[in-house]
Order: C-alpha cells, then structure tokens, then sequence
C-alpha cells in the first residue's frame, strides 16, 4: 500500500533545523490520517506515494511549514501585567488564551525597561525544516477514524449521517 487520501499513516522521523536534530519520533512512530491536515503541509506532500520500509530525506519551506516569521506577533507587555514572582526569563514559555477561549503560547525573548517581549510566533516559524522519514505502516483508515476525525459522533461515517445525532 501506499500513501494516499485516508490512509493511516506511521513513520519515524528525525527534525533537523539549522544543521540540529531538535525532534525525533525515538520509540513511537508519528501516526496520522493523510488528507486531514494533521500534519504540515511539507511533510504530507512529501510522504504521499510512499510505501512501507521507504526512507526519504527532504525540507520544508516555510512557506510549507509553519509560515514565515511574522512581526505583528510580536509583542511587549508591561511587566506588572504578569502575576507578581512569575519566571520571566528568556525562553520560558506562557500560555494564554485569547478572546474565543483558545489556548495560545508565547516565548519571553527579552525582558527591558519594565516590557516584557512576548513572541507569538511558533518557535520554528521562518525555519527551514529538513526530515529524515521512514514509513513503517500503511493501512486503510476505517470510517470510524475518519468520522472522529471529522468530529461526526462515533455512530455517524463521513458517507452515511443518517446514525448521527446534531450532523
């Protein structure tokens, strides 16, 4: 089998940016439905038409990763609007959440003249991410797993609704 809309997907990986490992599967390969944008779109494009055993090298483009650095995410916040004793060193990481309820995070990457600068951005935004791939299993997805992956109730399959209640 090879790798195609609705299969599920496994595969070892190690990350490289900038020339340094900084992210590898280890014990547990990565596991994703491929079609559904569970992972980035670089990654999805390369592994697609690969089969089991099949080992691949290739780089994401920002573009194709996770996007160029963007400025307006970048931001400073008076110190006094942190929780007094918080860490406000560089690189610790806060999460916040914004208007909607969601959870966002932001790096410290400086702390001056009462401002905290707090980075939006996801940390490997603006990088060129190189993997290193070995597909270890393809099979179908059933339309269970597709269905909640889609959200449908788990009665309800992305052809037939008819089981579902609030589709």
């Amino acid at each position: 089998m090879k790798v195609s809309k609705n299969m599920k997907v496994a595969f070892d990986y190690k990350l490289f940016v900038d020339g340094n490992l900084v992210d590898e599967s280890k014990d547990m390969p990565f596991t994703f439905i491929y079609g559904y944008s569970q992972v980035i779109p670089g990654v999805e494009k390369n592994l697609e038409g690969m089969s089991v055993n099949e080992e691949k090298s290739f780089e994401v483009a920002p573009t194709e990763g996770y996007g160029e650095k963007r400025e307006d995410l970048i931001q400073r916040i008076p110190v006094d609007r942190f929780p007094e004793g918080s860490n406000l060193d560089l690189g610790q990481v806060y999460e916040v959440t914004d208007n909607e309820g969601r959870p966002m995070q932001f790096m410290i990457t400086a702390v001056e003249n009462g401002e905290v600068t707090a980075d939006f951005n996801h940390p490997l935004a603006g990088k060129t991410l190189k993997f290193e791939v070995k597909i270890t299993d393809v099979s179908a997805a059933d339309e269970k797993e597709i269905a909640q992956l889609l959200g449908f109730a788990t009665s309800c399959s992305p052809t037939d609704c008819s089981g579902c209640s609030g589709c």
